[in-house]
Formats: C-alpha cells, structure tokens, sequence
C-alpha cells in the first residue's frame, strides 16, 4: 500500500486560472487506496455512467491464470462488485504492462474491453456492454481470419454512432516484407468488426499505439515509430471511418537512438478539436522525461515539444485524460527529487495542460511507499473530483481526489467552478 497521508493536488478549472496561479485550486486524496479486488492484478480501468455510477475492468488471477472481469460500484468507489468474468475462463489473458487489456465508453454508454488472449492464438478480442442488461456479449475477434505471426499492444477508442475503433502491433507481415512490427487497425460497429487496415510500418515493436477521435470523426493513430533506431512518436489521420489513412507525420525528433524497445508508447487526446500527443523519451542527452505537443491543423503539423515532468526524475507512461468541464490533464509515474536522494519508490503525478501547451507543476498523487506505483490512468468524474488508479507493484488500487472547496459548497449551496 502507498503510504498513508493526505496528499494535496493542485487541479485549475479553467484555463484563465492555471495561467495566473500555477497550482491553483487543491485538490485532496484519501489517504487510504481502494482495492477493487483482493485478486485484481495491474492497473484498473473505469468509466462513469450519467448517474455517477462506475463501471470498471481488472485482470484478475484465478487459479494461476489471468482473466478479464467487470466490476461495478454504486458508492463512487466505496466499494466495488464484482460482475463477472469478461474474457472466457480458464484461456488466460496478456496481463503485460503495455499490452494488458483496454477499456472505452461510447456517447451511449456502450462499452467496450479489448484483450490479447494468452495462447498461441495471437488473437485479440472485444466485448461490449450494454448498461441495460448488464452483460457483456462472447468475444469477438479483431484480427482477419488467417492472420498469422504475433498480435498484441492493443488500444480502444469509442466514435460517433456507436462505432468504436482500435489499433494494435502486428507481425503478420514479417515473412513477406521483413519488417517486424505494423500498426493495424480495425473498426466495429453493431457487433461487426471491419477488415483489417495496415496503418503504418516500422514501428517500435512493443510500445502501444494511442487511438483517439475527434467529435467530428477523424481517427488520429499515433505510435513510436522506428527508423533505424530513432525512437521518435508519429501521428497519421483517417477522415473515412478508418478505411485510408494519411502518411505519417512525425511529431517531434527526439534525437532518441536505442537498438532496443523501451516499452513506452504515447497517449492521445482531442479536446475541441485540437490534438494533444504526450509520450516518454530519453533524448539525444539520456534524461527520462516526459514530453507534450499539440495540433490545431488536425495531425499536419505540431507544436515544439514541452517538457511537462520536471522537476521529476525518471517520469514514464503518460495519460492524458479530458478534465472536466473542458480542461486537459495527465498522470505519469515517477520519483520524488527530494526524497530519497531521488531514488524513492515510483508514484504517480498529475498537472493539467494550459492552452499554450504548457503545464503546471507536477504534484504527486501520494507519498512513496514500499512499492512503485506504476501505469497510472485517471478519470475526471466531475469539475471537483478525480480518480486515479495504478498498479502497485502487481496490486491494482485506485485513490480519490476532491476539492475542498466541494464540502464547503454542500452545506453552503455555492458552486465550486469559477470561470
């Protein structure tokens, strides 16, 4: 467990307010963490319906194997039941940090997992779930029939009209071409899943692709693209459903050279129409760090890299997120420079974006522990509240966060949003 304490984040709530007071309004978690299953194992991943309920996914091991389980909570997070499995008993699920399994809500609250069975099979598969009856539907499978050669790193995103799409690596192009790792691509709708799209080629071959939509349709892919060991983040467009895809375009050059993978992939984020990239690199000089551009010309060309993890050390796994009401925000984990000697255990920070693509101060989300606290991802509930969760060692826990200012206005009757 994460040490106790209260733990102050700063959270602005509106662009204006970042700008002038870089902490802004802070926000409280409780000192305790939520385990939503004493067998859930890695990061757990939740939605929030209209009513404030939760909705929620996590591998579980159940006698030696992982498998996908839903979870739900009608106390905000007090407690959590379970729902049942997702993925079929028994075959085992790809529990692996980069390529554990995916979660997305569509507009109607349809929801959709998406896992990599743990079997020769190399096969993924989704399953969507219908609020009114509760259920999740038998798996179905993402990748062409035929396909051969690994499949795995998957991403989800939901669209408009209940269309939901994904990305993943796949080798299936490795006796034909030689080259060892592809971006695919898939969309489904009703149940249905499309043929198969080649996205692009040369990717890092174990660093997850990001998915996002905008609200006009277009899918943005983005991936760690691999050019003779330049490790730097790329971005293509799909502007009919995902049936073409445009070249690649490069967000920054990083000037990262590494004859390797470093299990690293970016994160994704369209908030009134304009596309937010974040993702980890060490650069030409070596120094982990977390990097953030943006693009107001739909992926065509981008903003010049910020970093927004310092004065963090050893920042990695970013995820952006929408901060309600309009806002953007992102967790990664990383060490504390000022506590022990700068070589603490991992704990996952949050900073909110302002609108020239810089960032507040990182504020830790808890104090370290005995553990790292690793893959954070968070979801804004409301505009006085956020949910993180991680994986602490291999125990998947989730903190709340409130604003103070949200107590005060229960038995006061004023708002706690402030333009």
């Amino acid at each position: 467990m994460i040490r106790k304490g209260l733990v102050a984040l700063a959270l602005c709530f509106s662009s204006t307010a970042c700008a002038t007071h870089d902490r802004g309004q802070q926000l409280h978690f409780e000192a305790v963490p939520i385990r939503i299953s004493p067998n859930a194992i890695g990061t757990a991943q939740f939605q929030f319906g209209a009513a404030g309920d939760i909705e929620a996914i996590a591998s579980v091991e159940r006698d030696g194997t992982a498998q996908l389980e839903a979870f739900s909570s009608r106390t905000q997070g007090n407690d959590f039941v379970d729902e049942g499995p997702i993925s079929p008993a028994h075959t085992g699920i790809d529990v692996s940090a980069e390529s554990s399994p995916r979660f997305a809500m569509d507009r109607d609250e349809l929801l959709y997992a998406l896992w990599r069975e743990d079997n020769p099979s190399q096969q993924l598969f989704v399953a969507i779930h219908d609020w009114r009856t509760g259920k999740y539907t038998a798996p179905i499978a993402v990748r062409d029939a035929g396909a051969r050669g690994f499949a795995g790193f998957g991403n989800i995103a939901a669209g408009p009209g209940n269309a939901v799409y994904m990305v993943w690596l796949d080798e299936r192009d490795l006796m034909k071409s030689g080259d060892a790792s592809a971006v695919y691509f898939a969309s489904m709708k009703d149940g249905r899943v499309s043929r198969n799209v080649r996205v692009a080629s040369s990717t890092c071959s174990c660093c997850r692709p990001a998915i996002a939509v905008a609200s006009n349709g277009t899918i943005y892919v983005a991936w760690r693209h691999d050019d003779r060991d330049l490790r730097d983040m790329a971005v293509a467009s799909s502007r009919d459903g995902g049936r073409t895809f445009s070249p690649l375009h490069y967000v920054a050059h990083d000037g990262w050279k590494l004859h390797g993978c470093p299990e690293s992939g970016p994160s994704l984020l369209v908030v009134r129409n304009r596309l937010y990239v974040a993702w980890f690199t060490m650069g030409a000089d070596a120094r982990p760090r977390v990097l953030l551009a943006h693009s107001d010309d739909g992926g065509a060309t981008f903003s010049a890299a910020a970093e927004i993890s310092a004065p963090t050390l050893d920042a990695n796994h970013p995820m952006l997120f929408a901060l309600k009401p309009s806002g953007v925000g992102v967790v990664f984990q990383a060490r504390d420079p000022r506590s022990g000697g700068g070589w603490s255990h991992l704990v996952p920070y949050f900073a909110q974006i302002r609108q020239d693509g810089t960032a507040t101060e990182p504020q830790p989300i808890a104090s370290p522990g005995t553990a790292d606290a690793t893959y954070p991802y968070a979801v804004s509930r409301d505009a006085q509240s956020l949910f993180v969760s991680y994986s602490l060692g291999s125990r998947a826990e989730l903190l709340r966060g409130r604003s103070p200012l949200a107590v005060t206005s229960a038995f006061t009757g004023t708002s706690v949003l402030r333009e």
